[in-house]
């Protein structure tokens, strides 16, 4: 009876145990996925207003603040990025936010100088770069957001089965 009550406590223990860290780990991709939600809404939002900015002439300040965010957002949470998409991808991310600002920060001189077509990349060739970028950044920011979701999907199919699993072994143990 004694030994059949400490498999029960140590049973119990140890389910606590999982069920804390499975938890844990949820709350934190959980606060990962948020970041990189928010990341997304910042590329989003640059995208918008650099929209705006080859159709009306306006917000290029607007969407240079949004890239700012963006970078501080992903140099907040650099480590947690680059363990889920790998050191490469997350390389590649930081190179297309770098390209991006800067070709959004040289839209001012382009602009000012259109008529002069000396050595300087046109307008509609730095257009559609920073559309490449731009495109790209949100491409693997909702992929990365993607990715999490669906881990934290299976985490939590793991944390209901692991009740369902200790109750089975705890009517076994009776």
């Amino acid at each position: 009876l004694s030994l059949g009550f400490f498999l029960f406590f140590i049973l119990s223990v140890g389910v606590t145990v999982a069920a804390l860290i499975i938890i844990s780990q949820i709350e934190n991709k959980l606060k990962f996925m948020e970041a990189t939600s928010t990341y997304t809404f910042e590329i989003q939002q640059a995208r918008r207003f650099e929209k705006n900015f080859f159709l009306y002439g306006t917000n290029l300040i607007d969407a240079l603040d949004h890239v700012h965010k963006a970078r501080q957002i992903l140099s907040y949470n650099g480590d947690k990025i680059e363990y889920v998409v790998g050191r490469k991808n997350f390389e590649t991310m930081v190179a297309h936010v770098d390209r991006y600002e800067e070709l959004l920060a040289r839209l001012p001189t382009l602009q000012k100088s259109a008529t002069d077509n000396g050595s300087q990349p046109s307008l509609e060739t730095i257009e559609a770069e920073l559309r490449t970028h731009g495109a790209q950044m949100v491409l693997v920011a909702q992929e990365l957001v993607n990715k999490e979701r669906q881990s934290v999907d299976r985490m939590l199919l793991m944390s209901k089965r692991i009740p369902l699993v200790f109750l089975i072994f705890l009517l076994l143990l009776i």
